[in-house]
C-alpha cells in the first residue's frame, strides 16, 4: 500500500491521504457475495433461493462491486492511518475514489485528527486553593440556627402584634381576579414564622402588626416565573384570619436537653461553638469545590498549548445551543426566539474550553493511570438506592436511568481524582476566604 501524506496547515488537524494498494482476492469476494445473494433474493417467476447466478449478476453487479470497494477501501484507510500513526477525532471524508481498475484501486481521504498533547509537568504549574475562614459572627449565626430549630411557642398576650420571628397561626382562602379558586389557594390552622420567608413577601408583609381575631385582606400579582406555572403574573386576593399569635421561647446555649438533642454530650457551650463552626465550613463545601474546580480549570487551560478538533467543538456548540434555546423557549412561555450575539459568542467560547479541558483531563487520566473508584460509586449508588427506592436494589439495578446515572458518577468521580492529583503536584497557595467574599465572587463568576 502506498500512502502520500499532506500535512496540516497552520492552526488545522486535518489530514490528507492519499491511498492507492491492490486489493487481494477482491474478484472472488464480489463472486462471493452474488452468490449468496442468489440464495436470498426474491425475483418475479423464480422460486427463492433458484435464482440464476447471471441473473443476479445482470441486477446487482455494479451495486455489489461498490460494496465490496468500499469494504475494501475502509480497512485500506484504517490500516493506513496506522501506518501513519494518525488517531481521527472524527470520520474521514473520501475524494476522488478510483475504482475502475479492481486490482489497483485508490482513494483520498481528508481526516481531522486528534493533537499531540504532550506529558503535562504538574510540578511546574501555580494554583490557588481556597479554603473557608469562618468568623465568630458566622458561629453565632449558626447557633441561632441551632436555637431556632428547637424553639417552643409561647402564646403572646390577646391584642399584641405580630414581630419578626413571631407565629402567626392563620386561616386564609385566595381567589384570582375573575373570582376562581387554585390549587393551595386555601389552608386552616396555618403556622407562618414572620422572618422565615416561606411565604410569598407580600403574603407575609400584610401579617405583621395584625393580632389574633384579626381579619384582613391582601392583593397582589404572582410573580413571574412563580412555581406553579399556571398562575405566573396573576392577580390575587387573599383573606386572612389571624387564630393565634405566638412569641419564640429560645433554648440557653447551657440547656441539657438542647445539648442533647444536637448530640453534644460533654464539652458544653464551647463543645456547641465547634460544631456549629464545623457546619459552617461544610456549608461551604460545595460553593469552595466549585471555585477550586474552575481554578484548576483555568490553570490547565491556559498552561496547556494545543489545536482543538474543529469537529469536537462544533458538536458541543450544537448540544450547548440546543440547550440555550430550550431555556429561551420555556423562558418565554414556548415563544422561539433567536439567540443574542453575546449568547451565540459565549457558546463559542464554552463549547472550545469542554473540549480542551476534556482532552487535557485525558491526557491527565492516562498519564497517572486514573480510573474510576469503583468502591466509591458502589457507596453513592446505595445512597440513590436508598433515597430514592427505599432500599430495593432490584427495583434500583431494573431503572433504566441506572447506566446514564453510573456513567455520570464514574465522570464526576474520575474529573475529582483528576483536579486533587493536580492539586498534591503543584505549586499551592491556599487563601482563605470567608462566605460573604465566595457568595460575592459567585454571583461575578457562574452567575
Amino acid at each position: 500500500m502506498e500512502v502520500v501524506v499532506k500535512k496540516p496547515k497552520k492552526g488545522s488537524l486535518e489530514y490528507t491521504l492519499e491511498v492507492t494498494f491492490a486489493p487481494q482476492g477482491i474478484e472472488q469476494k464480489i463472486q462471493k457475495k452474488l452468490v449468496e445473494l442468489s440464495k436470498k433474493v426474491k425475483i418475479a417467476g423464480f422460486r427463492p433461493g433458484k435464482v440464476p447466478l447471471h441473473v443476479i449478476q445482470e441486477k446487482y453487479a455494479d451495486e455489489t462491486k461498490w460494496d465490496i470497494v468500499q469494504e475494501e477501501v475502509q480497512e485500506a484507510y484504517r490500516q493506513a492511518l496506522i501506518q501513519e500513526n494518525l488517531t481521527p477525532a472524527a470520520t474521514g471524508t473520501f475524494e476522488k475514489m478510483d475504482y475502475d481498475n479492481l486490482e489497483k484501486l485508490s482513494f483520498t481521504a481528508v481526516v481531522e485528527t486528534m493533537p499531540n498533547i504532550e506529558e503535562l509537568k504538574l510540578e511546574k504549574l501555580k494554583l490557588e486553593r481556597y479554603i473557608p475562614l469562618i468568623n465568630d459572627e458566622e458561629v453565632d449565626e449558626q447557633v441561632k440556627k441551632y436555637q431556632n430549630y428547637n424553639r417552643k411557642w409561647e402564646s403572646k398576650i390577646v391584642g399584641s402584634p405580630a414581630e419578626e420571628s413571631d407565629q402567626v397561626i392563620i386561616d386564609f382562602e385566595g381567589r384570582l381576579e375573575d373570582g376562581s379558586t387554585f390549587d393551595g389557594n386555601s389552608a386552616t390552622d396555618f403556622p407562618v414564622v414572620l422572618g422565615d420567608k416561606q411565604m410569598l413577601p407580600e403574603f407575609e408583609q400584610a401579617l405583621y402588626g395584625t393580632a389574633e381575631g384579626e381579619q384582613k385582606n391582601v392583593s397582589f400579582t404572582f410573580p413571574k416565573g412563580y412555581g406553579e406555572k399556571t398562575l405566573s403574573e396573576k392577580n390575587a386576593t387573599f383573606t386572612i384570619t389571624v387564630k393565634a399569635v405566638n412569641k419564640a421561647l429560645l433554648p440557653e446555649l447551657d440547656d441539657p436537653e438542647f445539648l442533647k438533642n444536637l448530640g453534644v454530650t460533654e464539652g458544653g457551650v464551647e463543645q456547641l461553638k465547634s460544631l456549629a463552626r464545623m457546619e459552617c465550613s461544610l456549608q461551604l463545601e460545595q460553593t469552595l469545590n466549585s471555585f477550586n474546580n474552575k481554578l484548576v480549570q483555568d490553570v490547565l487551560l491556559d498552561s496547556q498549548k494545543f489545536i482543538v478538533p474543529t469537529s469536537h467543538i462544533e458538536e458541543e456548540k450544537k448540544i450547548l445551543t440546543d440547550e440555550a434555546e430550550k431555556q429561551h423557549q420555556q423562558s418565554s412561555s414556548g415563544k422561539i426566539s433567536p439567540l443574542s450575539k453575546e449568547e451565540l459568542v459565549n457558546i463559542d467560547k464554552q463549547a472550545y474550553n469542554r473540549c480542551k479541558i476534556s482532552l487535557i483531563y485525558q491526557q491527565i487520566s492516562k498519564q497517572y493511570e486514573i480510573k474510576p473508584d469503583t468502591k466509591a460509586i458502589a457507596n453513592h449508588l446505595q445512597q440513590l438506592c436508598q433515597q430514592y427506592f427505599n432500599g430495593d436494589f432490584k427495583a434500583f439495578e431494573q431503572s433504566p436511568q441506572l447506566p446514564q446515572v453510573r456513567r455520570e458518577l464514574e465522570q464526576r468521580n474520575v474529573i475529582e481524582q483528576i483536579h486533587n492529583t493536580v492539586y498534591e503536584h503543584a505549586k499551592v497557595k491556599e487563601i482563605q476566604k470567608h462566605k460573604g467574599e465566595l457568595e460575592a465572587l459567585s454571583k461575578k463568576i457562574f452567575s
